[in-house]
């Protein structure tokens, strides 16, 4: 018998079938990569839903002690001129918002992507009666976080509005805000 093969001695795999193992694990990859960044954009938008109701927390506390919100100009970056005088965070990172820290803050939250493109938090106080708001409750201001990728802050943006104004109703930007009663 010598020269001879059985069958389970010459065994092995052929091209097509190492090709659709190989194109499996393609699919599989790509589907868990879609899966992943599904998981990172949710977990973002939940942190921007906390980071908008820790500041509206440490904004009240302030309220509470000062009687009356801070200005732009007092918020220990200034104002951004490029985006209307609003208090922005990627034009100021950790520095936006400095009033908060640290009686009301460890640290002033930034939108975890901060890249200037969509994704950002802004401060503004206006006086009172702007956009139409009754004047008679007082300045108020305004806190957004302008990205939303997965519309969590979206369902869950209660809109701030006045009758010449709304901020954030169905343009993918969460905003909250206060008057000065």
């Amino acid at each position: 018998m010598a020269g001879k093969f059985s069958p389970r001695q010459n065994r092995s795999f052929t091209l097509i079938e190492l090709l659709i193992v190989i194109a499996i694990i393609g699919i599989l990859a790509a589907l868990i990569m879609v899966s992943v960044t599904k998981a990172a954009a949710r977990a973002r938008d939940a942190r921007r839903l906390a980071d908008m109701n820790e500041i509206h927390k440490a904004l009240s506390m302030y309220y509470l002690d000062n009687g009356n919100w801070p200005t732009c100009g007092n918020t220990g970056g200034g104002c951004d001129p490029n985006y209307g005088g609003w208090d922005d965070s990627y034009y100021y990172g950790q520095n936006w918002l400095k009033f908060l820290t640290p009686t009301y803050l460890t640290s002033v939250p930034v939108d975890p992507l901060n890249n200037g493109y969509g994704y950002t938090y802004r401060y503004y106080l206006y006086p009172a009666g702007n956009a139409g708001c009754n004047a008679s409750l007082g300045d108020f201001y305004v806190v957004c976080a302008t990205g939303d990728e997965t519309g969590l802050l979206t369902s869950q943006d209660q809109y701030w509005i006045c009758p010449q104004r709304t901020w954030g109703q169905g343009d993918g930007i969460y905003c909250f805000g206060e008057f000065q009663h």
